[in-house]
């Protein structure tokens, strides 16, 4: 499967960015998307949202109950991006866009 991704390119994942960034919606980033097979391509994309000022929302995967507050792995992903703190959605962002 992770032959599959290395075939996507910016010009596939810059139009669904730019479409987030027009709509201020922040892109997930959870357990799931940076331990699994796909983490070179998944590295890319939050790249490229980190560039195009599309923020990513850090959480855990309630789809499985182990995984529920299971966040070491994407602290340390989101070092490794370099993300900073205001690359990065909060709650309150969304108290105030109401």
């Amino acid at each position: 499967m992770a032959e599959l991704t290395e075939h996507i390119g910016s010009d596939v994942l810059l139009p669904l960015i730019e479409r987030a960034k027009a709509n201020e919606v922040a892109v997930e980033i959870s357990p799931t998307t940076v331990d699994n097979g796909h983490r070179d391509f998944m590295y890319r994309f939050y790249v490229m949202c980190l560039e195009n000022g599309v923020q990513l929302c850090p959480g855990s995967d309630a789809h499985c109950l182990d995984d529920v507050g299971r966040m070491k792995s994407v602290m340390l992903f989101l070092d490794q991006l370099g993300a900073r703190p205001e690359d990065l959605l909060e709650l309150s962002d969304l108290k105030e866009r109401s």
